[in-house]
């Protein structure tokens, strides 16, 4: 089933009709944008007004450590900079947080109450809770 020459005709026309309509459009909006923006520059109360505003000093005191990082490199190999200094507090900080949670579950082990262990170490009653439940699942997985 082919198409007739006026079919053919039809949708040739429709087709330039829907670029016309396109290009037609394009062209305006370039012209309405382009008009908008230019209105703007071209007051004279612009440049008139432009010497009046007070340009903001240069900051001297910004950080000029300026690292470019290289897409190329291989990202795996360990960078140093600043931040790896800082990063060992923290693991002091992680390793003590650790030891004051692994003493915390001996002494529940040993049946202290909370009050006895918020005594002595800074833990708090949801770190407690947490722990307690720990242990209550850990042994009923044991008993399977």
């Amino acid at each position: 089933m082919g198409f007739s020459s006026d079919q053919l005709i039809q949708i040739g026309l429709n087709f330039a009709g829907f670029l016309t309509a396109g290009l037609l459009t394009a062209v305006v909006y370039s012209l309405w944008t382009e008009r908008r923006t230019s209105r703007i520059g071209d007051s004279g109360t612009a440049l008139a007004g432009a010497s009046n505003i007070p340009v903001a000093p240069s900051n001297k005191d910004t950080d000029t450590n300026i690292e470019f990082i290289s897409l190329r490199e291989n990202s795996s190999r360990p960078r140093r900079g600043r931040r790896a200094a800082d990063a060992a507090p923290v693991d002091n900080r992680t390793r003590d947080r650790q030891e004051i949670i692994r003493l915390a579950k001996e002494m529940l082990s040993a049946r202290k109450s909370n009050s006895e262990i918020r005594k002595v170490l800074k833990v708090t009653d949801g770190e407690l809770s947490f722990l307690k439940q720990n242990m209550n699942l850990q042994g009923i997985a044991r008993n399977r």
